[in-house]
Order: C-alpha cells, then sequence, then structure tokens
C-alpha cells in the first residue's frame, strides 16, 4: 500500500509559522494512518486559531534532537513518524541544519522546511507565536526574559530566516503565505511528495476555510503594511511596528 514504508518526516518552522497545522494535515489526511488507532481528531482549530487541539510541537532545540529523531528505528505499524521543532541556533544557521538533517536521511525520508521569504510572513509567525503560546513558553523559545528584549529578537527573526535554494528530492519548501492563501488542494498535494495517498480532501478545505479566518496575525500585518497601525502596546505587535518605522 502506497505510504506504508519506513519513513521520517522532519519540519523546520519557528513557533507561530503553522507546524502543527501541517503535522496535523499529515497525519489526518493520508490513508494509511487513517486505519490505525488513536484516531486523528477532524477539526484541531481552537480559538485562536492555532490547531494546538491535534498538537502543539512548538519547540526550539538543537540538531543534536533531529539527530536523534532519524536515528531512532521505532517506526508505528503506518510507517511514518514526525518531529517537528526549529533547530536553528547562535552556532548553527538554518542552511547549515538543512543539509546537516538531509544528509542524515534516507531516499524515503523527507525534510519540510516552512519558509518565511517576505517581512509580512516573518510578521505573521511572530504574531503568532506572542497570541497562541503563553508568555513563559515564548520567552524561552527565544531565549528572553521579559519583553524589553522582543526588538531586538525580532530583528535576528528577520536574520535567520533566509536560506540557499535547495536541490534535493528529499526537500520540501512551503512558505506561509501559501499556507495562507492558496487554494486547498495545492497545499494538501505535499502529500503527494510524501508518498502517501490523500484522503477526505472535502474535510481539508472546510477546516483551512475556519482557519483561515481565525487568523488575526494576518489582519494586523496588513494593517502595519498599509499604514494603518503605527503603535500598539502589544510589545510584540510594536517591536514589528518599530523595525518597519527605522526601515523607512
Amino acid at each position: 500500500m502506497a505510504g506504508v514504508k519506513m519513513s521520517n518526516i522532519v519540519i523546520f518552522y519557528v513557533p507561530g509559522s503553522y507546524g502543527s497545522f501541517l503535522s496535523w494535515m499529515i497525519e489526518r489526511f493520508n490513508t494509511a494512518r487513517k486505519q490505525h488507532n488513536p484516531s486523528i481528531v477532524d477539526n484541531p482549530v481552537q480559538a485562536d486559531g492555532s490547531s494546538h487541539g491535534h498538537a502543539t510541537y512548538c519547540k526550539v532545540v538543537n540538531m543534536e534532537q533531529v539527530q536523534q529523531f532519524l536515528e531512532d528505528k521505532d517506526f508505528p505499524e503506518w510507517g511514518y513518524k514526525i518531529w517537528a521543532g526549529w533547530p536553528v541556533s547562535a552556532d548553527k544557521t538554518l542552511d547549515q541544519c538543512i543539509q546537516e538533517t538531509l544528509s542524515s536521511m534516507d531516499s524515503n525520508d523527507r525534510l519540510i522546511v516552512v519558509s518565511r521569504v517576505t517581512e509580512f510572513e516573518a510578521g505573521v509567525s511572530w504574531i503568532n507565536a506572542s497570541k497562541k503560546l503563553d508568555e513563559a513558553r515564548w520567552f524561552s523559545s527565544l531565549q528572553i526574559t521579559n519583553a524589553q528584549q522582543l526588538p531586538e529578537k525580532y530583528k535576528q527573526e528577520l536574520d535567520q530566516r533566509h536560506f540557499l535554494k535547495v536541490n534535493d528530492p528529499k526537500f520540501i519548501e512551503i512558505s506561509i503565505n501559501e499556507l495562507l492563501f492558496s487554494q486547498p488542494n495545492r497545499i494538501i498535494s505535499i502529500m503527494n511528495l510524501l508518498d502517501l495517498d490523500i484522503c477526505d480532501e472535502s474535510l481539508f478545505a472546510r477546516i483551512l476555510e475556519e482557519k483561515r479566518s481565525k487568523q488575526e496575525s494576518v489582519t494586523i500585518m496588513n494593517n502595519i503594511v498599509s499604514g494603518k497601525l503605527t503603535n500598539s502596546d502589544d510589545h510584540a505587535v510594536a517591536s514589528i511596528i518599530n523595525n518597519t518605522k527605522e526601515k523607512k
């Protein structure tokens, strides 16, 4: 049966860039997984627009954890396992993390990177993390202790998001803009690249529409970009506004 072979799926995403949603999509909409328990929830979307009704994968770790995941040969009966998080650190760039992961993977494995090419996308993920994670968890992931450190951290986020073009069949890139604005069939087609058979596409389209309707971060970023929002008491939002002003 297509898809039932041992494979690792690794997702690199910063907190707030829809990694939990992607993981849910992969788990819920492939035929191999659907036959097994525990079943995957039909709708993981929470009131805040997160997909944490499925799971919350947001974590900032190091490459050692990724390597340990890839070395683990204990696979569930449906044939694949998923690791999702953000391994970029002061001593490892995103490029280095990508290359190290790909070189440790077998041909059946896949690395998905959620990209943030534009500052709009970077701002969306930043605001999502600030609103969908509790403050202590978010600050811990950023390795800061107070809101006054957010402006400098946001600049670092912008610097850390770029990576070189990758030419490897194990590599898949999907952008935040695609997750927010592309047609449902374009997004779920990632399953084909994972060699998984797709099921229940109409349900996916409905949940995607609901999720998109709850993304407050998109409204905020549109208002910042258009100049309608020029100040904010929210420290996370203010760090974006001030960075935008500095560039003008």
